[in-house]
């Protein structure tokens, strides 16, 4: 048997021009490794399912010689038992590695991917709707931890309050951050829930139709309704006819400048950093819009 290793011969073992091993002679296959810049590793030095296999206990000194034999006798007693204690180590690892990362930080990952192709509207909806809805509910779970269950929860409860175009959204947004944790190789990320709830009673659900004019004759009716706002608030009342005379979104009105009106071709030019899809979009601008914009500017 091997000398047994005790501190002080630790300590004397020098550096040599090639790295090299001493044994202990206490728990079988341990040895402290070595190398040629003086640094010492104990490792263990064992063979599974008829392959020679090492397992890197830690370094001397910051683990002491007893810690290092206690580890050794712990990974004998998992080969005894029919586990390859590397193995379990590495997975371990990984699995404290998955519970360091949660599902909010994977989240803002796939977020800062995303944003070069988005525009900073539809970049503020997605963050809005996560932060309301979900980051609340598993934001601070391990993403590897969320269920399925957690996220039919996150669904039922915009079921209940009948908020479906939204429900949507965020099924949607939760199906690619999970996409995007089993796209980077997360451990213990394999699953993209939200494909086992898409058959389920969400994929009957519809949004409510809204009210809606059809006849022309209710126009008239809407922009005079629209003119009892003139006194009460002038830029409501102008953002309405806007809205009215351009079909375009509120959001799209609201940060609408005064750079993107084309006055000569009577177009209103939004940039495609401003649009959902990335494009730019072009609007007619009537006579009547025209003539809100020169009320606005004045």
């Amino acid at each position: 048997m091997s000398e047994k290793l005790t501190d002080t011969k630790i300590r004397s073992l020098k550096p040599e021009a090639k790295p090299y091993t001493a044994s202990d002679g206490t728990v079988g296959g341990m040895v402290v490794a070595v190398s040629t810049a003086g640094k010492k590793v104990f490792r263990l030095k064992y063979n599974f399912q008829g392959k020679a296999q090492q397992l890197t206990l830690g370094p001397y000194p910051e683990l002491s010689l007893a810690e290092a034999r206690e580890m050794a006798l712990e990974a004998r007693r998992q080969i005894r038992q029919g586990i390859d204690p590397a193995a379990a180590k590495k997975a371990e690892k990984a699995k404290v590695k998955a519970n360091g990362q949660t599902f909010q930080a994977v989240a803002e990952e796939w977020i800062a991917a995303q944003t070069p192709r988005w525009s900073a509207v539809h970049l503020d909806d997605v963050q809005k709707i996560l932060n309301l809805h979900v980051f609340p509910r598993i934001g601070s779970q391990p993403i590897a931890s969320v269920t399925k269950a957690d996220i039919k929860a996150i669904l039922d409860t915009l079921q209940a309050q009948g908020k479906i175009p939204t429900l949507k959204k965020v099924r949607s947004h939760i199906s690619l951050i999970l996409r995007h944790g089993i796209d980077t190789e997360i451990p213990g990320v394999t699953v993209d829930w939200t494909t086992q709830l898409r058959g389920s009673q969400y994929q009957m659900l519809r949004a409510t139709n809204r009210a809606a004019i059809t006849d022309p004759s209710d126009a008239r009716k809407l922009m005079k309704a629209i003119d009892s706002y003139e006194s009460t608030s002038p830029l409501t009342c102008l953002a309405l006819k806007f809205s009215a005379l351009t079909f375009a979104r509120p959001g799209e009105i609201r940060h609408a400048e005064w750079t993107e009106i084309d006055w000569d071709a009577k177009l209103w030019r939004i940039p495609a950093n401003k649009m959902k899809m990335g494009k730019l979009h072009v609007v007619p601008l009537s006579k009547q819009a025209i003539d809100v914009l020169e009320q606005l500017k004045r």
